[in-house]
């Protein structure tokens, strides 16, 4: 039963059941959070498969700046629900996460 899973195991459970029928868009919140780094190296090597195969437009949602910087064509940095920084494909290859959590960091102080 799916009451005997880990966190983590119930995650990656749930990711996979939610590929079975490859949707036309994907969100994920938070997709490695309770995942140990092996784990979620894994899990996102198949996502990043995944959703090329099919070519889904995907919604990736987290506090990673790594994770954000190396998935997906474009970053939007938000805070307090307004984006305060927009980031295309080539802009990502130019800037460090440490460098994206500096402008959060500056932004956060200068409000």
């Amino acid at each position: 039963p799916m009451g005997n899973l880990s966190g983590g195991q119930r995650q990656i459970l749930a990711f996979l059941m939610a590929t079975i029928h490859p949707p036309t868009l994907f969100m994920l919140d938070e997709p490695t959070a309770a995942l140990d780094p092996q784990a979620a190296t894994k899990l996102l090597q198949f996502a990043n498969r995944f959703i090329k195969k099919h070519k889904i437009t995907t919604l990736l949602i987290t506090h990673d700046p790594q994770l954000a910087l190396t998935i997906g064509n474009k970053v939007w940095v938000l805070e307090n629900g307004q984006i305060i920084k927009q980031l295309n494909l080539q802009q990502k290859s130019t800037i460090s996460a440490n460098d994206l959590i500096g402008h959060i960091e500056y932004k956060t102080i200068t409000q």
